[in-house]
């Protein structure tokens, strides 16, 4: 019998791209595979994600505005056990419904929906993949993308939250079949902090079908425009790194033009004039909407050098590795990273597509622009980014790890990929 896996996660699938590429490879692999989120924005993104997934998938929809009594009641019971956190109860239920707004209907669906294993994506889900779990005498495991107690737009806001999401990760990941974490820095800080015996590392990278229609490096065309610079993230804000090269910009001795992949937020906007300012006369500055793996790849390919420039102020942001960094590599890029623990666990030694330094080091940042922009070591750089992206740092290698750690949960051998490859399974949404 075909086992059925379920993956739950409280936030839209266009931001979990860990999420999709599991799924993915699970339905590839012969599993019966089934995904619930919540949802509480807009759904095009999510929707253009979902019409061309094989897999089933539920959507737990609690937008103010298309599910008014839906989101008045998740509401009303997220706020109940935030006080009752704050008041000092400490069970587990408790501080899953003060996390996740929608627990209670996302909870319900996953424990409908018998799977042979839960897989928790991210800490707001732990708790209902672990109870959906214990209903059926099924394991579960715990994607960790991110270390959230210690993000300042989460466990960060408040010293009872940090505490609450502790709390949680202490009671679950002990018991889970696999932790899984984004590098091997953050894979051995909660092996330590947890007791765990093993903590699995699969990085933010991406299939090489993403990049399968760009050129090699050396096939594209230089110019004699000035050397692009390119950074991503969901928001365009301050916090990100990005008061480095803007004060970098004014030292540098090559021309360079700044591509910036995000969204400036209202609150955000003042912040980035000052910024642009000071350089607007020397160096072009564009915006660019963020855009799925596929087409971000294939805009990042018309730029020279990606920046991956986070200081490592919280200790989430010092381990991971984001999914910038290696959308660089898969991308042809030369890379420009913080010497992070997390960076420097992927960063080869002798730099050769590209180079690390001190957060806050402006000098240092310029020095390893100036050097990158250099012709020959640019392209000697992007073609070492290139092949890093090719045979070290892709999903269709690193996937493999992750469906063992699925097979070793399930303790049964993966099913044959023809069992299942054929179901095509609509969706449906609450």
């Amino acid at each position: 019998m075909t086992p059925t896996v379920c993956l739950l996660s409280p936030a839209p699938v266009w931001v979990n791209p860990r999420l999709v590429k599991e799924a993915d490879a699970l339905h590839a692999a012969g599993y019966d595979v089934v995904v619930g989120y919540r949802a509480d924005g807009a759904l095009d993104r999510d929707n253009a994600i979902l019409a061309t997934k094989p897999w089933r998938w539920h959507r737990i929809d609690v937008a103010r505005d298309r599910q008014p009594v839906p989101w008045m009641l998740a509401a009303g019971r997220q706020r109940l056990a935030e006080w009752l956190v704050r008041a000092g109860i400490r069970a587990s239920a408790v501080a899953g419904a003060a996390y996740c707004r929608g627990d209670h209907a996302l909870g319900r669906w996953a424990a409908a929906q018998r799977a042979d294993l839960y897989i928790a994506h991210t800490q707001p889900a732990l708790s209902i993949a672990a109870r959906a779990a214990a209903a059926h005498r099924v394991p579960v495991a715990f994607d960790c993308e991110d270390l959230l107690a210690d993000e300042e737009a989460d466990g960060g806001r408040a010293p009872w939250r940090r505490t609450m999401i502790r709390r949680l990760e202490r009671r679950y990941m002990p018991d889970a079949a696999y932790v899984s974490a984004t590098s091997a820095p953050m894979a051995a800080y909660l092996a330590d902090r947890y007791g765990l015996r093993d903590v699995r590392v699969w990085h933010n990278c991406f299939p090489a079908a993403d990049a399968a229609t760009l050129a090699d490096p050396s096939d594209r065309p230089m110019g004699d425009g000035p050397v692009e610079l390119a950074w991503i993230s969901a928001t365009v804000g301050p916090g990100r790194g990005l008061e480095d090269i803007f004060a970098a910009i004014p030292r540098l001795r090559s021309r360079v033009a700044l591509h910036l992949y995000g969204e400036v937020g209202l609150e955000h906007r003042a912040w980035l004039e000052r910024q642009i300012a000071p350089i607007r006369e020397r160096t072009p500055v564009v915006l660019h909407p963020v855009q799925p793996a596929d087409r971000m790849l294939i805009a990042l390919a018309t730029h020279h050098i990606g920046l991956s420039l986070d200081h490592g102020n919280t200790l989430n942001r010092s381990l991971t590795v984001s999914n910038k960094f290696f959308l660089y590599l898969q991308a042809g890029l030369a890379c420009i990273a913080t010497a992070t623990p997390g960076h420097r666990s992927v960063f080869p030694s002798d730099d050769t597509f590209g180079g690390m330094y001190a957060p806050g080091d402006i000098a240092a940042l310029a020095s390893l622009v100036d050097r990158l922009a250099d012709p020959r070591v640019l392209a000697s750089a992007r073609e070492a980014a290139w092949l890093a992206g090719r045979t070290t740092y892709l999903w269709d290698r690193e996937q493999q790890t992750f469906l063992d750690a699925v097979a070793h949960a399930l303790m049964v051998s993966p099913p044959q990929p023809d069992r299942a490859a054929s179901r095509h399974h609509a969706g449906s949404a609450l």
